[in-house]
């Protein structure tokens, strides 16, 4: 088992058998599904709209209540995984994957499809921190570097193609399907994994210090990020003014507790979400800051560009797609070529990718008050990707760069939670400024105005990731 008869030639050039590669290709469909559902869903946010009547708060918690529900349960998920076997986790969490990504394609109004959504990311929760776990538990050795790069990709990939995989599932208008198929596409990938997933997944022993699970912090996490994204969306429509102001007092009052909570339990000894150890480095406070600007602008700014596209430029689900790909095709030459430019310019990457961000969207903010078309935002998109592409991959590295070995693991876990808020939040805050034109010129609604607006703002988050970015390395370089 594993000889050379084993290998094909791209196998034996990664030093991997056939049967490594199909259990890589099974672990890594449960990390490209989670987060190519989050970005799928965007070009197809104006058919859902017309289709079930979904409101624009509906539409912003058809995007964000998924990272909500993803963010909150990420640290929990983790946490199951060492108590029951990441195996039995993953295979758990695909099958749940699958059902709710069904029941997301068979919903009938646009609050039917926003609970499912959060239904959707809870199990994308179990089951993305099984991904990495099982990397290193099938991949011993020298082939778990090969690994750990192929989930890159398939991460990158899953974030920047989503938008063009879900505009052709919409043109193709599969059975009559048309947006629903972008979640049932789910439901055969999920089954075919877990076949397979069962068969070739190595059994592992569940960890015996990961006996206690935090419930009330997990708790209390997901019900503060709640009760502060749903007034900024859906309850903006639905709700009254003092509900929408108590939700929002609700989720300064969960945070407090929460912070109290783990205090609390963390000198009696008890599990908690967050060590202490790990909060108290003022770099990793910084780093994990970083990550949640970062990702709160690049998602919004994927939501409010995929809407200009179709609601203002009349593109439709497909062409919309297209424009997303050239973005796509440039945060991949800058991700494969970021490594020389930085030797090349000596600056470094996440501050040179951050002022480059900027340069594209004030560059797209003069194509917009120009009121131009999509030809015209191009070279600006191609700015844009590559700003992306030099920021995403280091800021990882940049993030844990001082994190305490023996925390590790709940440091990344942190860290993708910190993403996944960031996507909520950036989706209630930056959309809802485009879809009510708070930020553009007053007495104009017009889609390009109200896209400029969102720009401008978008633009002062990439500052401020600039500004953080420096401050993490002026202090790196101060700190033995």
């Amino acid at each position: 088992m594993g000889g050379a008869a084993d290998l094909t030639p791209a196998a034996a050039a990664s030093g991997l058998t056939r049967r490594d590669g199909a259990r890589l290709l099974v672990i890594l469909a449960g990390a490209f599904m989670v987060v190519l559902d989050f970005f799928i869903v965007i070009v197809a946010l104006p058919s859902i709209a017309h289709d079930i009547a979904a409101t624009p708060g509906q539409m912003q918690l058809i995007v964000a209540g998924y990272a909500i529900a993803n963010a909150a349960g990420l640290i929990a998920g983790g946490k199951l995984g060492d108590l029951f076997g990441r195996r039995q986790m993953f295979l758990a969490g695909m099958a749940l994957f699958g059902v709710t990504s069904v029941a997301c394609g068979l919903s009938t109004s646009g609050l039917m499809l926003v609970l499912m959504r959060f239904a959707q990311g809870a199990a994308g929760a179990l089951l993305h921190p099984q991904v990495l776990a099982l990397l290193g538990l099938n991949f011993p050795g020298a082939k778990r570097a090969r690994a750990f790069a192929a989930y890159a990709m398939t991460m990158g990939v899953a974030g920047v193609m989503g938008q063009l995989l879900g505009g052709a599932l919409i043109e193709l208008n599969l059975g009559g399907t048309g947006w629903r198929s972008c979640f049932f596409i789910n439901a055969p990938i999920a089954l075919t994994a877990i076949v397979l997933g069962a068969h070739l997944l190595d059994r592992d022993p569940a960890a015996a210090s990961a006996r206690r699970v935090d419930v009330a912090g997990m708790l209390l996490m997901a019900a503060s990020l709640t009760c502060l994204i749903v007034p900024l969306t859906y309850g903006r429509e639905a709700l009254p003014a003092a509900w929408n102001i108590g939700l929002l007092l609700a989720a300064v009052v969960c945070l407090l507790v929460f912070a109290a909570s783990q205090r609390r339990r963390s000198n009696h000894g008890l599990a908690v979400m967050i060590p202490r150890e790990l909060v108290s480095v003022r770099l990793f406070q910084l780093g994990i800051g970083t990550v949640l600007v970062f990702y709160a602008g690049i998602a919004s700014f994927y939501f409010v560009l995929g809407l200009h596209l179709q609601a203002t430029l009349g593109a439709s689900a497909l062409q919309s797609g297209l424009v997303f790909a050239v973005l796509g095709a440039a945060f991949f030459a800058a991700s494969m070529g970021g490594g020389a430019i930085a030797r090349r310019l000596n600056r470094p990457l996440v501050e040179l990718g951050a002022l480059l961000l900027m340069l594209g969207h004030i560059l797209q903010v003069a194509v917009a008050v120009k009121g131009l078309g999509i030809g015209a935002m191009l070279p600006a998109l191609l700015i844009e990707g590559a700003g992306i592409g030099l920021i995403m991959a280091p800021l990882v590295s940049l993030a844990l760069s001082r994190t305490p070995p023996q925390h590790a693991g709940v440091a990344a876990g942190i860290l993708s939670t910190m993403q996944s808020t960031g996507n909520a939040l950036g989706v209630a805050v930056v959309g809802l400024s485009y879809l009510a034109g708070l930020w553009s010129p007053a007495g104009t609604t017009s889609g390009h105005a109200r896209f400029a607006g969102a720009l401008a703002l978008l633009t002062l988050l990439v500052l401020a990731v600039w500004a953080f970015a420096r401050r993490i390395r002026i202090e790196s370089e101060r700190t033995p």
